[in-house]
């Protein structure tokens, strides 16, 4: 990790539902690591990064009216957002499914896959409601022996759960280098031997994947729905988030125009999450 200076935006908030947005928001904007959101005196707190030569004030005083929050803003050293993250962060457990925790936290026994994070201004500590809804998702897929795509892998929380279920190969894809870097790091504290790992804003023209993940912003899932077409084979999955209900029909017509039928879907909240199948037209 390099040692640029960070920004910490500190954001009080009304409820929940409200920082869950923000973190799309601001993941949007640009915004790399997260720690909460906690509980404080009642409030919500969130505290978000970004590098200090990428922050921009006015996006963020743009989102503080729209949401109505407030905020504090403070240069942090890139090597104590670790320590910040370390005394907030708490495992996440889905049933008896997933767990995903640090290497400080002792393994859950009772629970089928154990992954271990440490996010490093990356996005994805499994805490989100699009990276819970995601591995929800994946739970109800047979990975075994299958080909997947990880497009905007973040921390690759997603990948190592794909070689975990079974896949017998994963390409993680993500277009900032310090997230790559952050993935191949997780990816030996996890023990995976099958997933490889490209810096790219872009996913491949053919890939000939079985399965495409993709938790990404509903205005990316848009504009990237030809390329999941190009690289998805028939019959092959593509599941997506990142997205609102509000987004939902957006998602369902541009699916329904690239030959993806919906086969499942999947709500948190207000946030979504939809597995589609590729279905080739008939002669």
């Amino acid at each position: 990790m390099n040692n640029q200076t960070y920004i910490e935006a500190e954001c009080v908030v009304t409820g929940m539902e409200t920082a869950e947005i923000l973190i799309a928001r601001l993941s949007e904007a640009g915004y790399t690591g997260f720690a909460g959101p906690d509980t404080i005196d009642s409030h919500i707190s969130l505290k978000a990064y970004i590098l200090q030569n990428a922050f921009d004030n006015s996006i963020l005083n743009q989102l503080s009216k729209q949401l109505s929050f407030r905020y504090t803003i403070n240069p942090i050293p890139a090597a104590n957002w670790n320590k910040e993250w370390e005394t907030s962060y708490e495992p996440v457990i889905l049933d008896d499914f997933v767990a995903v925790r640090a290497e400080f936290h002792s393994p859950f026994p009772h629970v089928e896959h154990n992954i271990i994070i440490q996010p490093e201004m990356s996005f994805g500590t499994g805490h989100h409601a699009t990276t819970k809804l995601m591995m929800k998702m994946m739970k109800g897929i047979l990975f075994k022996e299958k080909r997947v795509l990880d497009f905007g892998t973040g921390t690759g929380i997603l990948a190592i759960l794909s070689e975990q279920l079974g896949a017998k190969e994963i390409l993680a894809v993500d277009n900032d280098r310090n997230s790559i870097k952050n993935a191949l790091e997780n990816s030996k504290r996890n023990n995976c031997k099958k997933i490889r790992l490209i810096e790219d804003s872009v996913p491949p023209e053919t890939g000939n994947f079985d399965i495409v993940l993709a938790n990404l912003t509903r205005n990316l899932i848009l504009e990237l729905m030809t390329n999941f077409r190009q690289c998805v084979l028939p019959e092959g999955y593509l599941i997506v988030s990142g997205f609102t209900r509000e987004d939902i029909s957006f998602i369902e017509n541009a699916a329904a125009q690239h030959s993806f039928h919906l086969k499942n879907k999947l709500h948190y909240d207000d946030w979504c999450c939809c597995l589609y199948v590729k279905k080739c037209p008939r002669n």
